[in-house]
C-alpha cells in the first residue's frame, strides 16, 4: 500500500472552485474601531453623588484631551477598563456588539474624533473613533492556504474511510470456537 499525502489529493482548481461556490463564508461585515477611557461607577447602582463624582473625573480627563494631551497616555493613566494597558483600544466590533451608548457615540464620530462624556451602565466614557473597515470578502489569495489544507484533510478522510470500508468488505472473518 502506498503512502497517502494530503498535498496530492486536491487540485488548486478545486480549491478555487470551492472558494467561488462558498464566497459568503469568506465575507466579513463592516467593522468599527474605537478606543475609550472609562471612569467606572464604584457601585452597580450608583447614587447621584457617585455619578457626579465619576462625571467630574471624566470631564477633567476630557479637558486634558482638549488641551492636547495624548489619548492613549490618558487612557493608560485614568481608564478603569482592562483596555487601558492598550491605550484604551477595544477589539474591532460589528454593529450591535458594543454597549449601545458607546456604539451610538462612536458611529457619529469621524475617524480620529473624540466624543464628549458618554454615560453607560458601567460609568462615563470618552470615545475616540478609529478607521472603520468596510464590509468585504476575503480575497482568494488570503484564504488559499488554509482552504487548501481544509479540503486536503476532507479528501484524505474520504480516502481513508473508503479504504477502511474496502478492507472490511474484503476481509475474511473466521470465528473460532474453542474445543471442548
Amino acid at each position: 500500500m502506498s503512502r497517502i499525502k494530503p498535498a496530492h489529493l486536491v487540485a488548486e482548481s478545486d480549491v478555487k472552485s470551492y472558494y467561488e461556490q462558498n464566497r459568503a463564508r469568506f465575507s466579513l461585515p463592516e467593522m468599527f474601531s474605537v478606543a475609550h477611557i472609562l471612569v467606572k461607577f464604584k457601585n452597580p447602582k450608583p447614587t447621584a453623588a457617585e455619578k457626579a463624582e465619576a462625571r467630574g473625573k471624566a470631564e477633567a480627563v476630557l479637558k486634558k484631551l482638549k488641551d492636547g494631551a495624548d489619548f492613549a497616555a490618558l487612557a493608560q493613566q485614568y481608564s478603569d477598563c482592562p483596555s487601558a494597558k492598550d491605550g484604551g483600544q477595544l477589539e474591532p466590533f460589528t454593529k450591535g456588539e458594543l454597549v449601545r451608548p458607546i456604539e451610538a457615540a462612536a458611529r457619529r464620530l469621524k475617524p480620529g474624533e473624540i466624543s464628549g462624556v458618554v454615560e453607560s451602565d458601567f460609568g462615563f466614557h470618552i470615545i475616540k473613533a478609529g478607521e472603520p473597515t468596510p464590509a468585504h470578502t476575503k480575497p482568494f489569495a488570503e484564504v488559499k492556504a488554509e482552504l487548501t489544507q481544509e479540503l486536503q484533510w476532507r479528501k484524505l478522510d474520504e480516502v481513508l474511510r473508503r479504504m477502511a470500508r474496502e478492507a472490511r468488505e474484503a476481509a475474511k472473518v473466521e470465528i473460532l470456537v474453542p474445543e471442548g
